[in-house]
Formats: C-alpha cells, sequence, structure tokens
C-alpha cells in the first residue's frame, strides 16, 4: 500500500498542505490554486485543492469555488465543505471541523480559504481567528496572492508584514492579472518586485497573466494549467507540498 508523507498532530493525520491566502478578496485566489494544482498533477504528482470554508451571504451568485478545482482537477478524496454567512461567523465547532477536514486528507493539499489573510473569520470569547491562525494551527506555509495592478506595495507591504509578525512561514508571493490592463498602468512593477522581495526575504514566484478563456463564475478554466505551468516558479510550491512522487517513494 502506497505511502504518503503524513504526521500525527493531535492524534489527527495531518497531510501536508500549503495555504493560499490574499491580500484581499477578489485578488484571484480560486484560479491561481486551481491553476497550481492543475500544473503540479500535470507534472505527475499527486496533489489536490480544497476550499473548506466558503461564505454564502453577500457574494454574486456562482457555482462554489469548490466545483471549479474540481472540474480541473478531480479530488482524489472528496471533502466536506463548511459554510457561514459572512466573515466572522464561524463556530469554535465549525473551526474544529475545518481542521479536522485539512488534518484528515491523505494526499499534499493547496488549501484555499476566503477572505484575505487578515479577515476574521471566527471570534469566541474575544478570540479572532483568521487565515493565519488557520496556517499556525495546521502548521504549513502560506502562498500570498496579489492582483497586478499600479498599488503593488501598498497592498503587499502590510500583508507581509503581518505575515512576518504572526512567524509564519511563506512560500513566497505570486500576482494574479485578474483583468486586462494596459502595461503602461504599472510602469514600475519590476522595480517594486526586486523591493519586496528583498524588503520582505520572500521570493517572487511569477504571475497569472489575464486569460479571456478562465472564468470561475462560468465555470471555464481556459487555458489555465499552461499559465500556471509558464508564468509560475512551481519548484517551491512543489517543495513545499513535499509531495508523494509517482512511483510511490516520497520526495526527500
Amino acid at each position: 500500500m502506497m505511502q504518503t508523507n503524513r504526521e500525527i498532530l493531535d492524534g489527527v493525520l495531518l497531510t501536508d498542505g500549503l495555504i493560499v491566502a490574499s491580500t484581499h478578496p477578489g485578488s484571484g485566489k480560486t484560479v491561481m490554486t486551481a491553476g497550481l494544482a492543475g500544473a503540479i498533477a500535470e507534472a505527475g504528482l499527486r496533489v489536490q485543492a480544497i476550499k473548506p470554508l466558503e461564505f454564502t451571504r453577500g457574494t454574486r451568485k456562482r457555482q462554489p469555488d469548490q466545483e471549479f478545482m474540481n472540474r480541473l482537477l478531480k479530488p482524489m478524496q472528496l471533502t466536506e465543505i463548511i459554510t457561514a454567512p459572512t466573515a466572522c461567523e464561524v463556530t469554535p465547532v465549525e473551526w474544529s471541523r475545518i481542521l479536522h477536514i485539512c488534518r484528515s486528507l491523505a494526499y499534499p493539499v493547496l488549501i484555499e480559504m476566503p477572505g484575505a489573510v487578515a479577515t476574521p473569520l471566527s471570534v469566541c470569547g474575544g478570540q479572532v481567528r483568521d487565515v493565519t491562525d488557520l496556517a499556525l494551527d495546521l502548521n504549513v506555509p502560506v502562498l500570498l496572492v496579489t492582483p497586478k495592478s499600479g498599488h503593488l506595495i501598498e497592498n503587499i507591504t502590510p500583508v507581509l508584514a503581518y505575515l512576518q509578525s504572526r512567524e509564519v512561514e511563506i512560500t513566497g508571493w505570486v500576482a494574479v492579472e485578474t483583468r486586462a490592463l494596459e502595461k503602461s498602468l504599472f510602469p514600475r512593477w519590476d522595480e517594486e518586485v526586486f523591493y519586496i522581495t528583498h524588503r520582505f526575504s520572500v521570493p517572487y514566484l511569477g504571475e497569472l497573466a489575464y486569460s479571456p478563456s478562465i472564468n470561475v463564475e462560468l465555470a471555464y478554466q481556459g487555458n489555465l494549467v499552461h499559465q500556471a505551468e509558464t508564468g509560475i516558479d512551481l519548484l517551491p510550491v512543489q517543495m513545499a507540498l513535499r509531495p508523494v512522487l509517482p512511483s510511490g517513494h516520497e520526495s526527500a
């Protein structure tokens, strides 16, 4: 029987994983999560993508993000989806359930969460839990997603500072071109990428370019896997996941 790279935490199996978080809602997390999972799977590695929490109020009517990811990459293990009306309304019981869902997966997993890195998800007894707390509870690193825009430093600097203040491991950061934009709108992009990378010592892994054939609301995957393969440095993500190799031997 094939052995997976897992460890025991609080008596529950915990697979290797990576949380895909963002600077703010609408940054392209779902597209990035699905694209990375698809590209890694194309390389022959066993991985899956999940979104264990969905907000049900105040969002556009569309298929759940999990369905979009499942259409691109058939899940090897079906998972439960916890729903909450809005941010701050995840109960302590539901929070524990989310942890259990993530820990019970048998294969390396990319975990997408709604909102942004510091969006309060659960408040109980004065204790606020956000995506950062989930990463710490699961003991997995974070991949940060930000939209490609002319406001890069304003968007990402406080978020990276917050993650580092919480002592969260950061695999890297990536950008998503969420709509077609003229390059003239961000003439200093390369300079700002260099500044951010060196100020925080967090590598920039690349970007997903805009494609009209990719649409989460309409469940169009288009050329998403190709965009991820050509636009993102996948090696740091693969190393963070420490996936099981096709031959059945664990990676080093």
